[in-house]
């Protein structure tokens, strides 16, 4: 019997292996593979990106900013005394924000946010994570954004253009994040009205992405 047993386990072992190494090649074609081992994560933004998306998010309802990073996006939205709050996979990155009083809470922004009851929200705004996704994924998180929002709430991107990457962005990044052009079509096509706002003064974000819905 000890030894169906323990033929048995090897056998799930090996199972599970497998399982683990297609699953592992399913997310890396599908844009949803941590890169968190080889790259570090892309650099938060600076205050004027975060007073463009105060300025595009509608003053009254709850906000879900991800990811959060230390809170720069967050705070001017928490300044006005709106409900927001943040989200961020590195528990040590939002500590901070945490410190200074914003709501900011340790986890996968996709995740939270998929897991939002339905219209609960009057803004998102993606930032960060959203640029090691590729199509695929970028596709999914949308349908949860768009179910998430209440009538007339605001989606708001912010994120580098992929083509002012460095080589080892190119390299470890490659399939995954679109321009914004990109975001604004994948928008328009979910069917949110959109505009490019531009932003000054930042060396990543050029522009905010702003879809609006009703």
């Amino acid at each position: 019997v000890t030894d169906q047993v323990n033929a048995l386990t090897n056998v799930l072992v090996r199972l599970v292996r497998r399982m683990d190494e297609r699953l592992g090649a399913v997310e890396a074609a599908v844009g949803t593979g941590s890169l968190d081992s080889l790259i570090d994560p892309v650099a938060e933004a600076g205050p004027t990106v975060a007073d463009a998306v105060a300025e595009a998010v509608p003053a009254a309802g709850t906000v879900f900013v991800g990811a959060a990073r230390s809170g720069v996006l967050v705070a001017p939205i928490h300044a006005r005394g709106q409900a927001v709050h943040g989200v961020d996979r590195d528990p040590v990155s939002i500590l901070p924000g945490v410190r200074n009083g914003l709501d900011l809470r340790s986890g996968d922004p996709a995740e939270q946010l998929a897991s939002s009851e339905p219209g609960s929200l009057i803004g998102v705004v993606l930032a960060g994570f959203v640029e090691d996704l590729g199509p695929t994924a970028v596709s999914s998180l949308l349908g949860d954004v768009r179910r998430a929002l209440a009538d007339g709430g605001v989606a708001v991107v912010v994120t580098g253009d992929p083509a002012d990457r460095n080589a080892v962005e190119r390299d470890l990044r490659a399939g995954r994040g679109l321009a914004p052009a990109t975001w604004a079509h994948l928008l328009e096509r979910a069917g949110f009205d959109v505009e490019i706002t531009p932003v000054d003064n930042d060396p990543r974000i050029g522009s905010i992405v702003v879809g609006r819905l009703g």
